[in-house]
C-alpha cells in the first residue's frame, strides 16, 4: 500500500507500473495461501484487505495518469 508521503514522487506513468506490480503480487499471495490467511508480521490485516488496498492504490494511480493523458495536448497544438 502506498505511503502518503510518497503519492506524487515518480511519474504518474511510473506509479501505475509500480501499483500493477504490487497488484499482481498481492493476487499471488490470495492465489497460494487464500484470501483469509494473512502475513505472520501483519496478523491484524489479511490478504483479502491488502488485495483490496493493493486495487484502491492502483485505480488511484490510474485516475492520476487517466488525468495527466486527458491534460496532453499533441505536438502540433503545442
Amino acid at each position: 500500500m502506498s505511503h502518503r508521503e510518497y503519492v506524487n514522487v515518480g511519474s504518474a506513468k511510473s506509479k501505475v507500473i509500480e501499483e500493477i506490480g504490487e497488484l499482481l503480487q498481492a493476487i499471488g499471495k490470495v492465489e497460494r495461501f487464500g484470501l483469509f490467511n494473512f502475513h505472520p508480521d501483519r496478523p491484524h490485516m489479511n490478504n483479502r484487505s491488502e488485495l483490496l488496498g493493493e486495487i484502491a492504490d492502483l485505480e488511484n494511480a490510474l485516475a492520476r495518469y487517466k488525468s495527466e493523458l486527458a491534460k496532453a495536448k499533441e505536438p502540433r497544438d503545442a
